[in-house]
């Protein structure tokens, strides 16, 4: 759930970046705050010791573009 959650914000955040289409934007909001995935991001090392190398990993690289095109304090 972590490493999904992650990914679809990252996804959705740069894909509004990338066609500055407000509809990715809304949706990262939605998402984010409505079905509280942002909160998932915070929860990291609650899961760090359920997690191997691999899971880790792959719940990482998605924080790369929420934080590159992230403009707000809060999601």
């Amino acid at each position: 759930m972590l490493s999904n959650s992650l990914q679809l914000l990252s996804f959705l955040k740069t894909a509004a970046h990338v066609t500055g289409d407000a509809r990715y934007q809304k949706e990262y909001q939605k998402v984010a705050r409505d079905l509280n995935y942002a909160d998932w991001m915070t929860r990291l090392r609650q899961f760090r010791t359920e997690m191997n190398y691999s899971d880790e990993e792959l719940a990482m690289l998605p924080f790369y573009g929420v934080f590159q095109y992230e403009q707000t304090p809060r999601c």
